[in-house]
């Protein structure tokens, strides 16, 4: 797996603006949750210990969709692939990776991470300090997912921005 891996999660029709927000004001995009959750499912499905990756998002009401989602793919009522006989008899295989905020993160690493945006790639949120927490977290891979339109909104360096888009892989 390439070290750093972006997932356009930009809609074939137009940008990906189903942000929507909870009674507090966070963000949340349901559908970008559930990306993340099959990413998670996928990466323990290739052998990837559940305590080796974690979830990093800018929102709290991310998080919990993120979570959620999750758990939804964990009792089969998502819109995973299906568990054969033999992965019923494993462990949990999603909801045991930590998700959180970039916050809650801070101090950890995993050996994958996962950031999801949700739409906070130039937001109020996306300072240069809670970036460079959800930038760093990740010790072997990171795969972030977010809206290619918001790429060039997050706020780092150019030299910095072009190295990593030297690193990445895009996965349309």
């Amino acid at each position: 797996m390439p070290p750093l891996v972006w997932v356009d999660v930009a809609m074939a029709t137009g940008p990906s603006r189903d942000i929507a927000h909870n009674r507090n004001r966070s963000a949340f995009s349901t559908r970008e949750a559930k990306i993340a959750a099959l990413i998670v499912d996928r990466l323990r499905a290739l052998g990837i210990d559940s305590n080796d990756v974690g979830v990093v998002t800018l929102f709290r009401a991310h998080a919990e969709a993120v979570a959620a989602a999750a758990a939804a793919l964990e009792v089969g009522s998502g819109s995973g692939p299906p568990h054969d006989e033999a992965s019923r008899d494993e462990a949990p295989r999603v909801s045991a990776v930590q998700v959180s905020t970039v916050d809650a993160f801070q101090g950890q690493e995993k050996e994958v991470m996962v950031l999801s945006l949700c739409g906070g790639g130039g937001g109020p949120f996306a300072t240069e300090a809670r970036l460079n927490v959800a930038l760093t977290r990740a010790k072997r891979h990171l795969i972030v997912l977010g809206d290619s339109k918001d790429l060039s909104l997050i706020h780092i360096s150019e030299p910095t921005r072009q190295e990593a888009i030297s690193y990445a892989v895009f996965c349309l």
